[in-house]
């Protein structure tokens, strides 16, 4: 009975430890495959909740749990960067403010109330902010600025995901603060989440830790924003395309109306030929 209550008390304590520990990681995964004898699967990274979590990449988890996951669907994985626990949910969709998760598991409500409010986000950007802190190395600039670009000058924008007029993106620029880091500093690119190519020749790279590439033809620059601000400018130049969450039910549902049919269209089959033997 001590054993029993001392692992409940571990257990509750996790929607807590997801929002107050830096290596807590929650994102949208969507399955690419499944290994059941071995209890792992593939999956792809869609969205990120908290934690520094390559999207434009994979991810092997190690122990997926007894209840088997689906090739196709999406699903809301959530766990610490030094442990191979993971813990899945199943959410009806991809807006974290009103989203609801299937139980599974004794703390499911408490890890959507604090999806829903907000609170992994907010402890996140929190460790976004004070890491980059420690990073700056001089004066803040106008992101205009550190992009090389003026309001006399209008030039072609071409970003991955979406376009967007030059006058909006130079608007935007010019509101955000810009803080350069040290020359030596890299920025994780499996952690990129768009990149935009200027006309005069500058590249940027945006990433999802709120640090900002910029490479000219002879230079390579690095910036770090507020989360507010690197959010502000994703949304505008970011378009995340998602799949449907229960992909991989529609994909069984489809095979499964195909199957039926080819049966039933042999039964059809079959028995007209023993018709006209008769």
């Amino acid at each position: 009975m001590i054993f029993l209550s001392s692992f409940s008390a571990a257990a509750g304590s996790i929607p807590w430890d997801l929002a107050e520990y830096d290596e807590a990681v929650i994102y949208f995964g969507q399955v690419k495959k499944v290994y059941y004898s071995s209890n792992q699967a593939v999956i792809k990274p869609l969205k990120i909740i908290k934690g520094d979590v390559p999207v434009n990449g994979s991810l092997i988890i190690e122990d997926i749990g007894l209840t088997p996951v689906i090739p196709g669907n999406t699903y809301i994985f959530t766990g610490f960067r030094d442990s191979t626990q993971t813990y899945i949910f199943y959410p009806d969709s991809y807006d974290t403010e009103t989203l609801k998760l299937a139980e599974r598991g004794s703390f499911w409500e408490d890890v959507q109330k604090r999806i829903n409010s907000g609170r992994y986000k907010e402890t996140d950007d929190m460790r976004i902010d004070r890491i980059n802190e420690a990073l700056i190395n001089g004066d803040s600039v106008r992101l205009s600025e550190a992009f090389g670009i003026t309001a006399e000058e209008p030039q072609d924008i071409k970003a991955e995901d979406t376009s967007i007029a030059f006058g909006d993106f130079y608007k935007l620029c010019e509101k955000i603060e810009a803080y350069p880091v040290d020359i030596g500093s890299n920025i994780n690119n499996s952690l990129i989440r768009t990149s935009v190519k200027l006309e005069n020749g500058n590249s940027i790279d945006i990433t999802s830790d709120g640090k900002i590439q910029v490479c000219s033809p002879k230079t390579r620059s690095i910036y770090v924003v507020s989360t507010e601000d690197r959010d502000t400018l994703l949304s505008s130049l970011y378009d995340e395309k998602l799949p449907f969450i229960y992909a991989g039910y529609v994909t069984a549902a489809v095979c499964a109306v195909l199957a039926l049919t080819l049966v039933t269209l042999i039964a059809i089959k079959l028995t007209t030929k023993k018709k006209e033997k008769k």
